[in-house]
């Protein structure tokens, strides 16, 4: 259990019923196939990290859980298990009200091996094609951020197209991984004391 974050457990156990079983298990299912799977708590949400890379995360909300996987957009799903399209919301596996919503343990395992053999390769998200492109298109990461932060999204929403495509493509040009979190954890600070890009170096 050294790899058993308090933080996680307290998440967990602060979680209505219905969620705590199924978070328990999605964290035993991960833990089995990644024995070398690091939790953390990121915006608010328990993350799991192999090889200093995100792997995947998951998340409680009212009526429903969420198991997301960092490079879902990379993965090939195989086993028609993502559902993110048809149901919406942040996790891969659609809205997840029970246990009886998980796919079988060897077929969740068998992403999550698939999403370590993918940052062992050193695959990482695919940057947008072009500013033109991308400005108005808000990066999954930060969509992730805002299932967490709705007053954040709330800003974002009111601010001017000018405002929005200022953080969309600073986000969008991180070089790694490293910077795009450390950019995302900035820009969701902005966000929840409404400040722009501009409001942000202004002393």
């Amino acid at each position: 259990m050294s790899n058993y974050s308090d933080s996680i457990s307290n998440y967990i156990d602060k979680s209505a019923p219905f969620a705590q079983t199924i978070l328990t298990e999605l964290r035993a299912v991960i833990h089995t196939f990644c024995p070398e799977v690091i939790e953390t708590l990121k915006w608010g949400m328990p993350h799991f990290t192999y090889r200093n890379a995100n792997l995947c995360h998951f998340a409680a909300f009212k009526q429903h859980c969420a198991l997301g996987f960092w490079l879902h957009t990379e993965m090939k799903d195989d086993l028609d298990i993502f559902k993110r399209e048809q149901e919406g919301g942040m996790g891969s596996l659609g809205k997840l009200q029970q246990l009886s919503d998980l796919p079988s343990k060897e077929a969740l395992g068998s992403y999550i091996i698939e999403a370590m053999q993918l940052i062992e390769k050193g695959v990482k998200l695919k940057k947008k094609p072009s500013k033109q492109q991308a400005e108005f298109i808000v990066p999954d990461v930060l969509l992730k951020a805002f299932e967490t932060f709705p007053v954040a999204k709330s800003a974002f929403d009111n601010f001017s197209p000018s405002h929005k495509r200022e953080y969309i493509n600073w986000l969008n040009e991180a070089k790694t991984e490293a910077t795009l979190l450390r950019r995302l954890d900035k820009t969701i600070a902005n966000l929840l004391e409404n400040k722009s890009m501009l409001q942000h170096y202004q002393k």
